[in-house]
């Protein structure tokens, strides 16, 4: 049976700022990414986070471009580190995603975003089917900063 998305509640979609100088479609965020889940899961990407926003083949260009690109600040973060960050009570925590979590939130937060179902499945379908993380990696990489110092970051 499909995944069935579970509507949340997006809070900062983090402003991504196109960097026009790098030659590439890359974005960076100007403020916190923050998104809410059915559950009342409260998740973020750290400010400054660079992210390609939705990766697809050029034969379908047109579809880097919509609200999918919010679900994809998560997706990609999760693709690169192999976890997301919870807040909970204040607090920032690491928790592990498997890439079915990754898939699963993207359909989610498109969901919640109102991406057309037929699209949010075709996505869903694509990044489960081709999508490439951390999973296929020799290593996990680090995101250069501890979750202690994006606690302060993300207080101030």
């Amino acid at each position: 049976m499909l995944y069935q998305p579970q509507k949340g509640y997006l809070i900062d979609d983090g402003e991504p700022i196109y960097l026009a100088t790098t030659g590439k479609k890359l974005f960076k965020l100007s403020s916190w990414w923050q998104y809410q889940d059915s559950l009342g899961n409260n998740w973020v990407v750290p400010k400054s986070f660079i992210s390609d926003l939705a990766s697809v083949p050029s034969i379908i260009f047109w579809w880097q471009f919509g609200n999918y690109n919010v679900a994809a600040v998560a997706h990609d973060w999760i693709y690169i580190f192999g976890y997301l960050i919870l807040v909970e009570n204040g607090e920032l925590k690491k928790i592990d995603y498997t890439k079915k979590e990754a898939d699963r939130i993207f359909a989610d937060i498109n969901f919640t975003l109102g991406v057309s179902p037929i699209v949010n499945t075709a996505m869903y379908l694509a990044v489960r089917i081709f999508g490439r993380g951390i999973w296929t990696a020799k290593d996990k990489p680090e995101y250069g900063k501890t979750i202690e110092q994006l606690q302060l970051e993300f207080l101030s």
